[in-house]
C-alpha cells in the first residue's frame, strides 16, 4: 500500500508549520495531530478516545491502524516541496509537550528523503494531494502497482 500525508498541523504559537516539517524530517518521524485527553495504552484505546473527543473518526485513526512497516508515504509541505518516506515503526502516541505543541502526538518512525518540487513526482502522486483528508492511501490496484514500484525505486536509489 502507498500513503499520502498532508502536512497540515496546527502548532501552538510561536511554533510554525515550518518548524513542524523540520522536526519531522530531522527526527525521522511521520506525525499527525488529533490529541486526546489522556495517554492511550493502545491503538484501540486511542480510537475510542478520539471518537469521543472529535465525534468522528479522524485521519489519525487510519494513520495508527493501517500502514505497515516498510510501506512508503508521500508528503508535501506548504511551499510545494515533496518528501518520500519509508515507514519504520508501528504507531505510537507521544504526550511529550513539544510534540503536543507541534500538533504531532500520533507518530511513526519514518526515514525521509527530499524529492523536490512536483516536476520530480509522478502526476498520480501529485493528484493525490487534491483530496482534503490529512492521511489516506494512494489508490492503486493489483493490476497497476507502478506508483508503489516507482516509490520503492526512488527511495532505494536516492538514499
Amino acid at each position: 500500500m502507498l500513503w499520502r500525508l498532508h502536512l497540515k498541523p496546527s502548532p501552538t504559537p510561536p511554533n510554525t508549520h515550518l518548524q513542524v516539517v523540520d522536526y519531522c524530517f530531522k527526527n525521522n518521524v511521520a506525525g499527525i495531530g488529533w490529541p486526546v485527553e489522556k495517554f492511550p495504552s493502545s491503538v484501540t484505546e486511542y480510537q475510542e478516545l478520539a471518537k469521543k473527543r472529535y465525534d468522528s473518526k479522524p485521519s489519525s485513526v487510519n494513520f495508527a491502524l493501517r500502514p505497515v512497516i516498510g510501506e512508503y508515504i508521500w508528503a508535501r509541505d506548504r511551499v510545494g516541496q515533496y518528501y518520500l518516506g519509508k515507514i519504520m515503526s508501528d504507531w505510537y502516541y507521544s504526550d511529550n509537550q513539544d510534540h503536543l505543541d507541534l500538533d504531532i502526538p500520533n507518530q511513526r518512525k519514518c526515514n525521509w528523503l527530499i524529492i523536490g518540487n512536483e516536476q520530480n513526482v509522478p502526476g498520480k502522486i501529485v493528484a493525490s494531494f487534491r483530496a482534503r483528508r490529512t492521511f489516506q492511501s494512494i489508490a492503486t490496484s493489483s493490476h497497476d502497482s507502478a506508483m508503489e514500484e516507482f516509490s520503492a525505486w526512488r527511495f532505494n536509489n536516492m538514499g
